[in-house]
């Protein structure tokens, strides 16, 4: 700090005696000559003496020596990276500091979409999507012969599909008693809008087969479709696209994934139900108390 204090004296007084040289030499009687010749060297020394005067005075008063800047900014990164920037309110922690550091806060990593393909059963001989289980309920039910699991399967079905009492004539492709039961079935098709509501984006068929022997039977749900509603068209004109389609798409993957889902949560709602009826005991509705 002493050596750029004496050096800064040293100039001052140099620029000094060049200024009173000159200013006499304007005296002399080349005084025309003189005052054409350095009165712009005189200006120009004068504003170079300004500038090292306004230099000095910013290192000397405003800015401290350059020991004290590193010490500045090596403070300041200590107290960025200090304690409270990892333990404090940034971080949930129980230390104080009262302004949360946002800086210190690393971003959350963006996780690639990952699409549900794998949750949907594909038949691995035919690749098509197919819903299918062979069940064996002699363990469960000493009276579950092929009758009685018809019964209980076509009363499920009627419930579920019809109105209690039959099928939509369209609908039956086969129904062989004790046998066997085969339905093409329509369905309204609703996805999850967000986490409180749902949204119908048309509808959906599906072909149900049913068969029972005793104590055991067979489902199977495939040829899955979508019925979409062609924009601008009559109400019942729909666009068919297979559950299949939305494997293989690679563009606009989320809405496809959202009709898988919400085929997959009706497929495995009715399989449920489905089981747990094929469990229950014959109930002849005959009260006991009659005898």
């Amino acid at each position: 700090m002493s050596q750029s204090n004496d050096k800064s004296k040293i100039l001052r007084n140099h620029f000094l005696y060049i200024f009173v040289g000159l200013r006499n030499k304007e005296q002399t009687n080349h005084m025309t000559i003189y005052r054409r010749i350095f009165t712009p060297k005189i200006v120009s020394v004068l504003i170079v003496f300004f500038l090292l005067s306004m230099t000095e005075m910013s290192y000397s008063q405003g800015w401290g020596s350059w020991d004290d800047a590193e010490q500045a900014d090596t403070t300041e990164v200590d107290n960025a990276w200090g304690d409270d920037s990892w333990g404090g309110d940034s971080w949930g922690g129980g230390g104080g500091g009262g302004v949360k550091n946002d800086k210190g806060t690393p971003p959350k990593p963006i996780r690639p979409y990952e699409r549900i393909i794998d949750m949907i059963p594909i038949d691995s001989i035919t690749k098509l999507v197919c819903y299918t289980a062979v069940h064996d309920v002699e363990s469960q039910c000493e009276e579950c012969t092929a009758d009685s699991l018809y019964l209980r399967a076509k009363a499920y079905l009627l419930q579920r599909f019809g109105d209690g009492k039959k099928f939509p004539k369209k609908w039956i492709v086969e129904d062989t008693e004790n046998q066997r039961i085969i339905l093409t079935v329509r369905l309204p098709l609703e996805i999850d809008a967000n986490t409180h509501s749902k949204r119908k984006i048309g509808e959906y068929e599906f072909k149900f087969q049913l068969w029972v022997r005793d104590y055991a039977y067979k489902y199977k749900f495939i040829n899955i479709v979508h019925l979409e509603p062609k924009l601008g068209s009559k109400p019942n004109d729909y666009t068919s696209i297979y559950a299949e389609h939305y494997l293989k798409v690679e563009r606009q993957v989320r809405p496809a994934d959202s009709v898988l889902l919400a085929i997959d949560r009706d497929m495995k709602d009715l399989i449920k139900n489905l089981v747990e009826v094929m469990k229950d005991p014959v109930t002849l509705g005959i009260d006991e108390e009659d005898f």
